[in-house]
């Protein structure tokens, strides 16, 4: 799948990023301070729903990041893949802000 930029994530600014995975999942990348984010997923009524089986993070060496309490947390120090169903769908790549990468069709922002 060919992926095109989606915009910034800063660990600098309060604002959540969000990308749609499909028609009742959303991702959204959330700064909790200067060093730490949080990626995590919405459901079809705007809340927080548990992390789906068939998604998963990865850092850039394909380690598997175990989600903690629903949420997986990210640094700007690395690079990270969100995969669906085994395929790459949001990569992260570090640059002290995230750059958003996913599908045209995939409709992004910031909440």
């Amino acid at each position: 799948m060919a992926l095109s930029q989606k915009g910034n994530f800063s660990y600098l600014r309060d604002d959540v990023n969000f990308v749609v995975i499909d028609g009742s999942l959303t991702a959204r990348i959330e700064r909790i301070h200067d060093d730490v984010a949080r990626l995590f997923i919405i459901g079809t009524n705007n809340v927080q729903v548990p992390v789906p089986p068939h998604i998963q993070l990865v850092d850039e060496t394909g380690a598997q990041i175990a989600p903690f309490m629903d949420n997986f947390l990210i640094t700007w120090i690395g690079s990270y893949a969100l995969t669906v169903n085994g395929q790459i769908f949001l990569k992260l790549g570090n640059q002290r802000q995230q750059l958003l990468s996913a599908p045209d069709h995939a409709p992004s922002g910031t909440v």
